[in-house]
């Protein structure tokens, strides 16, 4: 996969052209982020903005991920923006399965994010891969994660702590979706995700619509009271999975999924 070979360089301001005499003045405190083989800027930046590679964010966390084996070795997916500017890694530990219940399996995932257009920052999450329907999942808000504003160099020592905490932690979380199953989602529930979520008109409507493929129920259960809370969380979820293409709109929408529920 190519990545972008990206620098720092020093901003100038006024005319450009062959006569370096005609640049008026610097701004030096501020810099530019850009790909050094294409021209791509990519954001203009304080000096205090620390740059984090996409591939120094990825060794670090397989670094950290061999040092503690416990999930198995896993797959890697990873998405670029096509600028190149946002970068979106799956790891996903197939040999580890928890059950949710009634054969519904689930593989633990970390989900990796970093950009140079300042849009996201260095973060890592954990999730699930579930099975039935390929679907990706988005672990709570209080669940561990890790979150690396670009203002001061990563710390391998803290994403492998992150790491270790997470996967001891993550039992929890499964404990978590199992109750999910056997409570129904209300309307109350229903319009509050909803409202979290931000959908568009179009990709509510495409909700509305969809039909989680592992128990054929849709969202109109929800006026009988008969969708559970752990399927009404997937439909929403495979939604974003299977049906938004735009890389950076699908992270935007799974981390409000962490907020949502």
């Amino acid at each position: 996969m190519y990545y972008p070979k990206v620098g720092e360089y020093d901003v100038f301001w006024g005319k450009s052209g062959a006569n370096l005499r005609s640049i008026r003045g610097a701004a030096p405190r501020h810099k530019i982020i850009a790909d050094r083989e294409t021209g791509t800027a990519f954001a203009v930046v304080s000096k205090t903005y620390q740059l984090v590679r996409h591939e120094e964010a990825l060794d670090l966390v397989e670094e950290a991920i061999a040092r503690n084996p416990e999930f198995g070795s896993p797959t890697r997916n990873i998405s670029l923006s096509p600028d190149g500017a946002r970068m979106w890694a799956k790891y996903r530990f197939p040999q580890t399965e928890y059950d949710i219940g009634g054969g519904d399996l689930i593989n633990p995932t970390i989900n990796v994010q970093n950009s140079y257009d300042t849009g996201w920052a260095f973060s890592i999450h954990f999730g699930a891969y579930r099975l039935v329907c390929s679907n990706g999942l988005r672990v709570g808000k209080t669940f561990v994660h890790y979150h690396h504003r670009h203002t001061r160099g990563l710390d391998p020592r803290r994403i492998q702590r992150i790491l270790i905490e997470g996967m001891e932690k993550y039992s929890y979380q499964v404990d978590l979706w199992r109750s999910w199953v056997s409570r129904v989602t209300q309307p109350q529930d229903y319009e509050r995700v909803m409202g979290r979520m931000g959908f568009r008109k179009g990709e509510a409507n495409q909700i509305h619509e969809e039909v989680e493929r592992s128990s054929d129920i849709t969202l109109d259960d929800i006026k009988t009271r008969t969708l559970s809370y752990w399927i009404f969380y997937n439909i929403v979820t495979q939604y974003i999975t299977h049906r938004v293409t735009d890389m950076v709109r699908r992270a935007d929408l799974m981390s409000r999924v962490q907020r949502a529920f």
